[in-house]
């Protein structure tokens, strides 16, 4: 979960500062956690949002099953009926208790200000190690001793990390897990052990209450088997401003504002709080390469004569913001063919993540190996709420009716966010054997990626828990409930509380659910004591590494492939597409455009590596980008290797319009001779992207609104004579309106080879919502040749009356001196 605070603004370097405390959570801290007294009128509104939220709550019937427990609708009507006879304490404990008994981290009851300003540390971290028996036997030791309160104690006396937890507060770890299960909210048993060891280690104000004290009694032991007592003390973290900023009396009057990212229907939230992950970083923390997005890093492990990629993945929300999910795609490619390529096996690494996107959990496995990657599909319960809430999007009415009309609980049509060709659009780029590493916080989109890798076929997976986290869901919020059925949902809680449920229901392709059951390891490998004594001790992961070299028939078919040209190629106009690299154990390749075969090679020798060169025969001679597809088949004729390829064809060097000093050039939207053709989202037409109509570049055909996933560019090649010491104005007309979460840029790139080979895209103006577009100015100028790229994008959102978008009058440039 993410934690909302409320902060203090200060004049910092133009900064939002955000001023955080650590204070001992004794009698004097405990006195500013309360919850505000809730009016009447506001505690019944509560009530009666979680008994409707409950009513859609796709995992109801599946959690009575699994845990044995009474309906939830039953259980939340009951606290909507007996709401009158609480105080507000009472009440929001009732129903944080009532949540967490679901055992879902994906349905939430977000207490209020100034209960949510906390989140409470433990003075030592925990983790879990092997035992004779996981489940009934499990071991806790010490991961840190991050905030054990050094001061106080007596000389001589340590606690050290792999010191096995005897017992805490008096309770073994199996009695802990069996008595503080429910409130954890983790499902399954190790989801269920991981959960409750983040309440005794750091613990979220938003949606667990506070410890029951200031201390806390250890009994720990050391490698030599003596023990030791220790008392330690908690801390409670929190800003003041947001205690302080908390209303006493809370109604209906204050209003949370709509996020307008949380309106995504398709998204897995991430969870946990971030605290956690910032002060207790995963055991066996390797060194690790970032990448230019922080939730993707890499190294290079040695194992013995072996070198062994690993690639951490510590969540599926991109910290990227713009297009975020393209560019871990696009890093991923990266490293497969650069950083990578020579490695022997391939760990991915993905312990600890609490999820985020759906598509980025189902686009990602291809790029390992995926051949026809399934991706993951979703059911909703059917009823009057849902009914509602599911007429916003087409296929999903259309389910909704046909399962209506057949009297079923569940729509039958299982639909998938993502579309099958887009997690099959790029291809394989790794051919060696590849290891999912996860454990029981691998969550939500995690749990969904660990099981695309699986069903799919391309990767072993490994766990330090014989499952994950098991959270097969997408979740939406109150805020997404209130803006599609406000009749049912209203989105005015005070003291920043909200709420969050999981609305539909993720089925694997083996038609398994992942809520409960999580995915299951292939091999589980848990660390040992001396893996935390001994900070160059790896033993998990040499054991993993050990059985995935051993497994040389793993990754595709086994086969040995280093293509040499990246994602997007770029050649002059009359030129020839080609496709080259290093390959072994595939017999034919066949190179196909819009489905038709227009090449093939076949080796003589395919057992050996070889290098090869495959072309389409016919050159380019149409402006823009088409698609290419390579297909690689064994010597039985099964297709073990798939890579889609996009080939941009640019005007020869000599027909970009030139732009000479001190003379205004003005672009004709109409000459091929500069213009790129746009690129559009399958399912659009020709008119849904940029096109010019009267002289006027615009997007769509001036009649109709532009649809969602359209992704459109109209290029302009331009040549500045004598550039050097030179500046160029770009002179625009016309005039911009786009939904909000859609993207207009005008964009540009510096041309540096005779092929059309560019330096890195420079974003020269974004433009968001309605307004005239600006003159717009190249300072020093880096090269004679550019390409202007005016590019939108819209997302799958409907967040409004749709509108035209952007247009175009004219463009002209001038050339000045800098």
């Amino acid at each position: 979960m993410r934690l909302k605070f409320a902060c203090s603004l200060l004049l910092l370097a133009n900064a939002v500062v955000c001023t955080m405390v650590l204070k001992t959570w004794d009698s004097a801290t405990q006195s500013k956690y309360t919850v505000p007294t809730y009016k009447a009128t506001t505690q019944q509104n509560v009530a009666g949002i979680v008994a409707n939220m409950i009513q859609i709550y796709c995992n109801g019937p599946t959690k009575m099953s699994q845990y044995s427990i009474s309906s939830p609708l039953a259980s939340a009507y009951n606290i909507l009926n007996g709401q009158s006879s609480l105080t507000s304490p009472q009440f929001q404990s009732a129903q944080m208790m009532f949540i967490l008994s679901l055992r879902d981290f994906h349905t939430s009851f977000v207490l209020p200000t100034p209960a949510s300003c906390f989140t409470w540390i433990y003075p030592i971290a925990l983790d879990l190690i092997n035992s004779n028996d996981l489940l009934n036997n499990p071991v806790v030791v010490v991961k840190s001793t991050r905030y054990y309160q050094k001061e106080y104690i007596p000389s001589g006396f340590s606690i050290n990390k792999g010191d096995i937890v005897v017992s805490i507060n008096g309770f073994t770890p199996a009695k802990l897990f069996q008595k503080f299960a429910a409130a954890g909210g983790g499902a399954n048993n190790y989801g269920g052990m991981r959960a409750v060891l983040s309440l005794f280690d750091t613990r979220s104000g938003a949606m667990y209450g506070p410890p029951s004290g200031t201390f806390v009694q250890y009994v720990l032991q050391r490698p030599d088997n003596s023990q030791y007592s220790y008392t330690g003390v908690v801390t409670a973290y929190y800003s003041d401003t947001c205690v302080d900023s908390a209303p006493t009396t809370a109604s209906e009057d204050i209003e949370n504002p709509i996020d307008t990212e949380s309106l995504d229907p398709y998204r897995a939230e991430k969870i946990g709080a971030r605290v956690e992950y910032e002060m207790s970083p995963p055991f066996a923390n390797l060194n690790y390469q970032t990448t230019q997005d922080s939730t993707l890093s890499y190294t290079i492990y040695q194992s013995g004569t072996s070198k062994i990629g690993i690639i951490k993945i510590s969540s599926f929300i991109p910290e990227t913001t713009t297009n975020g999910q393209q560019t871990i795609l696009n890093l991923v490619y990266s490293l497969l063919t650069n950083q990578l390529k020579d490695t022997e096996a391939l760990v991915i690494d993905v312990r600890n993540n609490g999820g985020g996107l759906v598509s980025l959990a189902d686009t990602l496995p291809q790029l390992f190996g995926g051949i026809n990657v399934q991706p993951m599909r979703f059911r909703a319960l059917v009823n009057e709420i849902n009914g509602v809430l599911l007429n916003n999007w087409a296929d999903w009415k259309t389910a909704y009716q046909n399962a209506k009309s057949k009297g079923l609980q569940y729509t039958s049509d299982l639909l998938s966010f993502t579309t099958y060709k887009d997690a099959n659009n790029l291809g394989n780029y790794y051919s060696k054997p590849v290891g999912v590493w996860m454990n029981a916080k691998c969550y939500s989109a995690c749990d969904m990626f660990v099981a695309n890798m699986k069903d799919n076929g391309v990767a072993r997976i490994y766990g330090e828990d014989p499952q994950t986290g098991a959270g097969g869901a997408n979740v939406v919020d109150l805020s997404f409930l209130s803006y599609y059925a406000p009749t049912y949902f209203k989105n005015n809680l005070p003291g920043g509380q909200t709420m969050r449920l999981a609305w539909r229901q993720a089925v694997r392709k083996n038609g398994a659910l992942i809520e409960d059951l999580g995915v299951s390891a292939d091999m589980v490998v848990r660390p040992t004591q001396k893996d935390f004594i001994d900070t160059n001790s790896n033993s998990a992961l040499d054991k993993i590494i050990a059985d995935l070299k051993s497994r040389n028939n793993m990754g595709v078919a086994g086969i040995s492939f280093s293509p040499n040209i990246p994602l997007t190629a770029r050649s002059i106009q009359g030129e020839h597409f080609s496709f080259r690299g290093d390959i072994q154990n595939i017999k034919t390749i066949h190179l196909s455009a819009r489905s038709e075969n227009i090449a093939e090679f076949s080796f003589k020798d395919h057992q050996q590596f070889t290098n090869f060169l495959i072309a389409d025969p016919q050159p380019s001679t149409q402006l823009g980008l088409r698609e290419y597809e390579i297909n690689g088949y064994d010597e039985s004729g099964n297709l073990r290797l798939r890579q889609v390829r996009l080939h941009e064809t640019i005007p020869p060097l000599s027909n970009f319009k030139k732009i000479l000093f001190g003379a205004a050039t003005e672009l004709d939207f109409n000459s091929e001779s500069y213009k790129s053709i746009c690129t559009k989202g399958d399912k659009e037409t020709v008119l849904a992207g940029w096109n010019v109509l009267d002289n006027v570049l615009q997007l769509g055909d001036g009649t109709h609104k532009y649809p969602n996933n359209l992704n459109t560019k109209f290029k302009a090649f331009i040549k500045i004579e004598n550039y050097m010491g030179k500046k160029l104005i770009i002179k625009q007309l016309g005039a911009f309106e786009i939904e909000e979460g859609d993207h207009f840029s005008l964009n540009v790139k510096y041309i540096t080879g005779k092929n059309g080979s560019f330096k890195d895209k420079i974003l020269l103006k974004n433009y968001i919502g309605k307004g005239l577009l600006e003159d717009v100015t190249v300072q020093d100028l880096e090269s004679e040749y550019l390409e202007l790229s005016w590019e939108f994008k819209s997302n799958h959102l409907d967040l409004g009356e749709k509108i035209n978008g952007p247009h175009l009058l004219s463009v002209s440039f001038s050339l000045i001196n800098n």
